[in-house]
Parts: structure tokens; C-alpha cells; sequence
């Protein structure tokens, strides 16, 4: 299951930072995938956060037609304090969630308004 945290505008510049509370003892990880639609190849990154320390990843939104969904897989140290994962650039502003446990999450991708 999957929680959803809002939609970003293609071609718009968002941004996923998580910052693992200090105290932890095990490394967390992130993976900000930009989910295909219509045979688009699927696009990866991996963000590493140390105990105690931050992760930053920034784009711009790919065009709708290619991507429907921008994917965030977050895996926190078992039984530890987890983070914070803030994503910029949502239509609806900036959102944060505290991560205690591993969680995936998704950002729509939708396409520009008409000019």
C-alpha cells in the first residue's frame, strides 16, 4: 500500500529531502523512482542518509504522458527513530510526514494547464 502526498505539475521543479533523526544507528535509504506510463523507461535514484543526517534530491517533474507517478520508497532502521521526509513543489506547497517505519509514497504527476 502506498501513501499518497499530493501531485506535482510536469516540467515544474519539485524537490524530496529526508533527514534521519540523530540517535539512529543504521543508515536509511531512499529511492525517488519516476514511474512509466506508455512504455517510458522507468528512472531511478538512491539517496543514502547516515544517522543524524540529510538527503537531498531535486528535479524537474517529467512530462505526464511519459510518467503518471513520481515514487518514493523510504526503508528506516527497524525499530529505530526513522526521519522526516519533506517533498517542495506540490501543487498544494510543501509537505512533511514522519517516517517510522518503511513506507512507500507517491506524488501524481499532472499535466500543465492549458495557456
Amino acid at each position: 500500500m502506498s501513501v499518497r502526498l499530493g501531485a506535482v505539475v510536469e516540467g515544474s521543479p519539485y524537490e524530496v529531502r529526508f533527514e534521519a533523526r540523530p540517535g539512529t544507528t543504521d543508515t536509511s535509504f531512499v529511492l525517488v523512482g519516476w514511474v512509466p506510463a506508455h512504455g517510458a523507461e522507468p528512472q531511478a535514484w538512491a539517496m543514502r542518509v547516515e544517522p543524524g543526517g540529510s538527503a537531498r534530491h531535486a528535479l524537474d517533474a517529467p512530462v505526464a504522458a511519459s510518467y503518471y507517478a513520481i515514487q518514493l520508497d523510504v526503508d528506516v532502521p527497524d525499530g529505530q527513530a526513522g526521519g522526516t521526509l519533506t517533498v517542495a513543489g506540490l501543487v498544494s506547497g510543501t509537505k512533511s510526514v514522519q517516517v517510522g517505519e518503511d513506507e512507500t509514497y507517491l506524488v501524481q504527476i499532472v499535466r500543465a494547464p492549458a495557456s
